[in-house]
């Protein structure tokens, strides 16, 4: 997809540059965008996301995209990383948990690398991403700690979103939570 190309968002972090905003992404940068920025953001997932909105009968699951979408944009939109680590986080739980009782940084983290990514390689560096900043979100919610790795959350951020766009882009594949996470299972032990 174009927005998971990272020139995509260097073009949105320069549009954004140099405004004062509370946000990644605001009115000022939606109004600077072009026609192929725009279509860019369309064909990610908010055509998807759209039609979700508006159609009668969403499934449970089709629901719970919409809101764990709601959750992800709230933190999308603050500048303070602990925030938007807790909403990200919140929002990808919700959907790659089975339930409440499940560990969350193996299943989360397991699940978003098999379902982002290819390769061995790659799944494995995004597992050890995911639980490296699980940990800094885990330390501040917990200890009341600031968040320090700026590094990891810079790498964190375009595939947390890459991730939340595909998942939105593919819910109308499937009924429950629950098929979405064996589709997930089945092509990590295939």
């Amino acid at each position: 997809m174009v927005l998971e190309h990272p020139a995509v968002w260097e073009r949105l972090n320069t549009l954004a540059s140099g405004f004062p905003r509370e946000g990644l992404i605001d009115v000022l940068t939606f109004s600077r965008l072009d026609a192929a920025d725009i279509r860019a953001i369309r064909s990610a997932g908010l055509d998807v996301l759209s039609s979700l909105l508006v159609k009668e009968n969403a499934s449970d699951w089709e629901q719970g995209v919409i809101a764990a979408s709601a959750i992800f944009s709230r933190g999308a939109l603050t500048s303070d990383p602990a925030i938007r680590l807790v909403h990200q986080f919140s929002a990808l739980e919700s959907l790659l948990l089975r339930s409440e009782t499940e560990p969350i940084q193996q299943n989360v983290g397991e699940r978003a690398a098999f379902y982002l990514h290819e390769t061995a390689g790659d799944r494995a560096g995004l597992t050890r991403l995911f639980r490296q900043v699980y940990a800094q979100r885990s330390r501040y919610v917990h200890h009341g700690r600031d968040i320090n790795d700026e590094d990891a959350l810079k790498q964190f951020a375009p595939l947390a979103t890459q991730l939340m766009w595909k998942i939105v882009r593919e819910a109308p594949r499937f009924s429950t939570r629950d098929e979405f996470i064996r589709h997930i299972d089945q092509v990590k032990f295939s």
